[in-house]
C-alpha cells in the first residue's frame, strides 16, 4: 500500500514518424515536492522509451483519487498516519481508514428488496406502519453473515451495521491482499465486485470512518476542482471551507455501529489496534444516527 504525500506530473514531447506525441506521467513521493517531480520524469520518460519501441500504451493517466489503477498509488489528502494504517480524506470530502493488512469486508444490503422499494417509494409512512417488512432484508443479510462467519469457529470477526448494510472486520490475523483466501473470503461474504478489485490493485484493504456529505445535509459537494489530491492553492481556501463545515456537522454521527463478535479466537495485537483506531473515528459505540 502506498499514500504519498506528494505528487507531480512529467511530460515529454516528441516527433514520432512525422507526428507529434506526448507522454505525460505521475510521480509521488513521501520525502519531497521535487522527488516527486524526478520520479514523475522517470516513469514518463520510461513509458516513451517503450511507446517508441513498438508497445501500445496510453499517452496519459487520468488524475482520480481512489481508481484501483496498476501501479498509481491512492491519490488521496494525508491527514493522519499511525504506523502503517494511513487516514485519508476521499473524492466527495468523507475520512477513510487505509490499511496493508487488516481486513475489511462491507457487505450491502440489496438494493433491489423490500427495504429498497418502501425506501423509495412508499417512504416514512410505511417503515411506520410495516417496521418487521422494512428490516426483514437486513436480518436475512445479517443471518447470512453470521451463518459464514460461524462455519469458522477459530476465527475472530467483529460485525457492525452500516446505513447500507454490514461492515466485517477480521481481528485473529492479519492478511495480505493477494492471499488467495482473502479472495475466498470476499466470494463467501459477498463483497462489493469493485472493493475485491481496488483491494487487489491498491494492496489496501480500507473503511469510510466519517459519514458520507449527503446524509448529514451537507449538499454542496467538493466538486473535481476540489476533490482531487493535490489541490491547486488558489482553490485551497474554498476546501477548507467545505472540509470545516462538512467536520463540524459529522460531528453527530456515526458511520457504523458495533453490534457483535462471531468466533473465539485471541485477537491479533496488530489487528486490535487498528480494530481501536477504527471504532473511535466511526463512533461504533455511541448511540448516534448512521450515516
Amino acid at each position: 500500500m502506498i499514500v504519498p504525500n506528494h505528487w507531480a506530473e512529467g511530460r515529454i514531447r516528441e516527433r514520432i514518424d512525422g507526428k507529434q506525441v506526448t507522454m505525460r506521467r505521475f510521480g509521488w513521493s513521501d520525502e519531497s515536492q521535487e522527488a516527486a517531480q524526478a520520479h514523475a520524469d522517470e516513469r514518463t520518460r520510461e513509458a516513451m522509451a517503450r511507446f517508441k519501441a513498438g508497445e501500445t500504451r496510453a499517452r496519459f493517466e487520468y488524475k482520480r483519487a481512489y481508481n484501483g489503477a496498476e501501479g498509481v498509488p491512492i491519490r488521496e489528502e494525508v491527514l493522519e498516519r499511525h504506523g502503517t494504517t494511513v487516514i485519508t480524506r476521499n473524492g466527495y470530502g468523507a475520512r477513510c481508514l487505509n490499511t496493508p493488512d487488516v481486513l475489511f469486508v462491507d457487505v450491502d444490503v440489496p438494493e433491489g428488496s423490500l427495504r429498497g422499494w418502501l425506501n423509495g417509494v412508499l417512504g416514512p409512512l410505511l417503515r411506520l406502519v410495516a417496521p418487521s417488512l422494512a428490516e426483514e432484508p437486513w436480518v436475512r443479510t445479517e443471518r447470512r453473515v453470521r451463518e459464514t462467519l460461524a462455519a469458522r469457529p477459530r476465527e475472530r470477526w467483529r460485525i457492525y451495521r452500516t446505513p447500507a448494510g454490514f461492515r466485517l472486520l477480521a481481528v485473529h490475523r492479519t492478511f495480505a491482499t493477494d492471499d488467495p483466501e482473502v479472495m475466498s473470503l470476499f466470494e463467501a461474504l459477498g463483497a462489493d465486485p469493485v472493493y475485491r478489485i481496488m483491494c487487489a490493485r491498491q494492496h489496501c484493504f480500507r473503511a469510510r470512518v466519517s459519514p458520507k456529505p449527503w446524509r448529514i445535509g451537507v449538499e454542496k459537494h467538493l466538486g473535481p476542482a476540489n476533490a482531487t489530491w493535490p489541490i491547486k492553492p488558489t482553490r485551497m481556501p474554498q476546501r477548507q471551507r467545505w472540509v470545516e463545515d462538512y467536520e463540524r456537522r459529522s460531528r453527530g454521527y456515526a458511520s457504523c455501529r458495533f453490534v457483535g463478535e462471531v468466533g473465539d479466537a485471541r485477537p491479533d495485537p496488530a489487528a486490535e489496534v487498528v480494530q481501536r483506531l477504527h471504532d473511535a473515528m466511526c463512533g461504533a459505540d455511541r448511540e448516534l444516527p448512521l450515516a
